[in-house]
């Protein structure tokens, strides 16, 4: 948190940022600038369908180059499209995380999906005390059929029984309060 107490997210999703299309990217870029210029975020979370094109290593390079140029912090959540073309989810995240501007992860190994991590935000008074948490997660891409279960995909039991052991984890630390908290994915809930 900022010293007045404040913490300012810019979530940025469904870029589909396009290398053989120049144009288009060049409005995604200026958009991105603009919103960060305009809101000064402490961070820019971007939850997925970041990069759809090939060569998408060079999407994201030029991504990455981007978010050097404005110098805000990031994190990145996968998407249905994302691993569509030339790279998978991890080789994505091997790039991403090459950036010390990337503040993502690939996550736990033994759940499902790429990018399930917690980025914790620190008090603003400088004492090492986490006061809010931001849950980044792979919600997945598509069914695996449509006939029974619509298009999109979910969130897989392993990762729900992540978060609510980390979820314990930062309460019990926290004198049994639990600690105030957001999640960032790219499908949303039905619920939603």
């Amino acid at each position: 948190f900022r010293e007045d107490g404040t913490f300012k997210i810019a979530q940025f999703t469904d870029l589909h940022w396009e290398e053989e299309d120049p144009e288009g990217v060049e409005v995604i870029k200026n958009i991105v600038r603009d919103v960060c210029a305009a809101e000064k975020p402490d961070i820019c979370i971007f939850t997925g369908d970041v990069i759809c094109t090939s060569p998408a290593e060079k999407g994201w390079l030029n991504f990455i180059s981007l978010m050097n140029e404005i110098g805000t912090p990031y994190a990145v959540t996968m998407g249905n499209h994302d691993p569509e073309y030339d790279l998978t989810r991890e080789e994505i995240f091997d790039i991403l995380e090459t950036d010390p501007l990337f503040l993502g992860e690939k996550g736990p190994e033994e759940i499902s999906g790429v990018g399930n991590y917690i980025l914790e935000v620190k008090a603003s008074d400088g004492v090492d005390k986490t006061k809010a948490l931001l849950y980044c997660f792979d919600s997945g891409d598509y069914t695996p059929s449509t006939k029974d279960f619509g298009y999109y995909g979910w969130f897989e039991r392993d990762q729900i029984d992540w978060y609510m052991a980390q979820s314990r984890k930062y309460t019990a630390a926290n004198a049994g309060t639990p600690v105030n908290a957001l999640s960032f994915f790219h499908i949303a809930l039905p619920e939603f």
